[in-house]
């Protein structure tokens, strides 16, 4: 029998100068009560560091176990710790100025060489913290990311399907494999589709 760990990776709810808003908080809070209700209760929640990514950990953790849950930094989920090395190169440059619009994941690894990098530094920080939640006996954790980032690292059967550049609260299964530490199943869901 195969052993995995859920790992959701979502974005950020609504902010205001890099400050979450008050809709924005009760994205966050709507997020927490939606994922424990479909059994993703978490053991522990990270955050990438970014302000905005650990207001919303700390509203999440508050709305799910604020007595034992305190959110964890983990800068391997922050984007440009990642680009830094990148930032020199004017192609860079010019594909970061590009419009993205309307684009999936897979037609984004195609015409964005960093979005490629971001992938395999996304699957890395999954396998990492897999290894970690699996060496505590731990199966479930939440990451507070941002930017276009949390949907990078999808599965084949839907990486056509998802989209680049995800939406405030959007966030993505991770199920990693405690063996291997790798993605053998994603998951995509809109904060659209659990709000209605």
């Amino acid at each position: 029998m195969n052993e995995f760990v859920n790992i959701v990776v979502c974005r950020h709810p609504e902010t205001k100068n890099g400050h979450i808003t008050p809709t924005g908080g009760m994205q966050a809070i709507k997020l927490s009560h939606y994922l424990k209700e479909k059994g993703l209760f978490p053991e522990r929640i990270f955050h990438s560091g970014a302000d905005r990514a650990n207001q919303a950990a700390g509203i999440m953790a508050i709305a799910t176990d604020p007595y034992n849950i305190s959110p964890e930094k983990n800068e391997a989920f922050h984007p440009m710790n990642h680009l830094r090395e990148m930032v020199k190169d004017p192609k860079f440059i010019q594909e970061m100025q590009a419009k993205k619009t309307n684009l999936t994941i897979k037609q984004a690894l195609d015409q964005y060489s960093y979005c490629a990098l971001l992938r395999r530094k996304l699957r890395s920080a999954l396998a990492a913290l897999g290894d970690s939640l699996a060496r505590r006996r731990e199966r479930i954790a939440w990451v507070v990311s941002h930017g276009e980032f949390a949907e990078t690292a999808v599965g084949e059967k839907i990486i056509d399907l998802v989209p680049y550049g995800i939406e405030h609260c959007d966030f993505v299964l991770y199920q990693i494999s405690t063996e291997k530490g790798k993605i053998i199943n994603s998951q995509y869901k809109s904060f659209s589709e659990i709000s209605q």
